[in-house]
């Protein structure tokens, strides 16, 4: 039962639960945009850039690239591997994270690419 307690109330892993969350959230917003980019141009863009905004001309896809929670460095990490394939990732700091794999520093990766 303590043991239940500690979990529970151990704000720390609170907070990474709660960046980790952030960071799906952010990686989905931006393959959202980057979706809207290709459909408008018919490739994704070289590079995206966090705190810039996905813009071609006067069509914005993103205002504000969303930067990683707690620190913002690095940022996302962002691949264009072909015109029309990209990979898009961020390092979760929770190494048992159902969603993550590969490690990276004491996390998991958390992946999207275009579907």
């Amino acid at each position: 039962l303590a043991g239940a307690f500690i979990t529970v109330l151990n704000p720390a892993n609170q907070l990474k639960i709660s960046r980790d969350s952030r960071r799906k959230s952010d990686l989905r917003q931006i393959q959202a945009g980057l979706e809207l980019y290709r459909s408008d141009n018919g490739s994704y863009p070289a590079s995206i850039t966090c705190g810039s905004s996905l813009a071609n001309g006067t069509i914005v896809y993103i205002s504000n690239i969303p930067c990683d929670p707690k620190t913002g460095n690095p940022p996302y990490n962002y691949a264009l591997l072909t015109p029309s394939t990209y990979r898009l990732r961020a390092c979760l700091e929770r190494s048992n994270d159902s969603d993550g794999s590969g490690a990276c520093g004491t996390g998991v990766y958390y992946t999207v690419t275009n579907p």
